[in-house]
């Protein structure tokens, strides 16, 4: 018993020194137990899922499991002679990482995020130019017409035009102030006197340069007051209104020109204001 032991000590001890193709070249896998085959030292067989190590030459018909002094069993094995797996054994390490693979397709389009919270208040900006308005020509339209207004200018510099429909003729009335036409005498300062009618003719020329001129006496029961700016062949003469007679036309500069206008009462004050647009001939 302790020479077989020792037998095997020294073959595996033999085996343990070898590498491992070695090791397989010494114990020589033969497959399952065959009784008439001559085993030689170091042939391993299986016989009933036990595998065997033939310790001795030409070992022939000696069944392994009773024949202790030719055989020395190595532990039970599967049917092919293969031991069970070992232990799975520690993980290696990490390979380096591999190239970058090309780019995938664009994938389908996302559904649409709900809308974001209100942004602030953002801040005042400057302020802008103030707006103005001025009147531009005042026409009298035909009768039964509408009034119209047309802005000539633009919408932060507008110059309103207007046209006003003469009115139907009125019946009766005790209104005064009517007369003949009045031809004031030019001088540096004409004066029109309302006391006298209801309308003026004044002939500039070159022996007086208007600077200023007056109306007075307008009286509470006169309607209208009508002004004619008569140049004479020279023409090109200046004019100064009165300053109660508020938004006249311009004076035609043109020479044997006519500038015609008609203003309204004002019974509060008896300054005119213009009801019809100038009128040139």
């Amino acid at each position: 018993m302790l020479k077989r032991l020792l037998l095997a000590l020294l073959l595996a001890a033999a085996l343990c020194g070898l590498p491992m193709h070695a090791q397989r070249a010494a114990m020589n896998y033969r497959g399952p137990y065959v009784a008439l085959t001559a085993y030689q030292m170091g042939d391993t067989v299986t016989c009933a899922s036990i595998t065997y190590v033939s310790l001795v030459r030409n070992n022939e018909n000696n069944t392994p499991a009773t024949s202790p002094t030719q055989w020395q069993s190595l532990g039970s094995t599967s049917s092919s002679g293969v031991g069970s797996p070992g232990p799975t054994g520690p993980a290696g390490a990490t390979g380096p990482a591999g190239a970058t693979g090309p780019a995938g397709s664009n994938g389908a389009a996302g559904a649409a995020g709900s809308t974001g919270p209100t942004g602030a208040t953002g801040t005042t900006g400057a302020a802008g130019a103030a707006a103005t308005v001025t009147v531009g020509t005042v026409t009298t339209g035909a009768a039964g017409t509408s009034v119209a207004v047309t802005n000539s200018g633009t919408s932060s510099a507008a110059v309103l035009n207007f046209t006003i429909p003469q009115g139907a003729p009125g019946t009766g009335g005790g209104g005064g102030g009517s007369g003949p036409t009045q031809v004031v005498t030019l001088s540096a300062t004409p004066v029109f006197d309302a006391s006298t009618g209801s309308g003026f003719k004044i002939t500039l020329t070159s022996s007086f340069t208007v600077t200023s001129s007056t109306l007075i006496n307008t009286a509470a029961d006169q309607t209208t007051v009508s002004f004619m700016i008569v140049q004479d062949s020279t023409g090109s003469h200046p004019f100064v209104w009165p300053s109660n007679v508020h938004n006249p036309g311009t004076v035609s500069p043109a020479a044997n020109s006519r500038s015609t206008q008609q203003f309204m009462v004002d019974p509060a004050d008896g300054s005119l204001y213009p009801v019809s647009a100038m009128q040139y001939n």
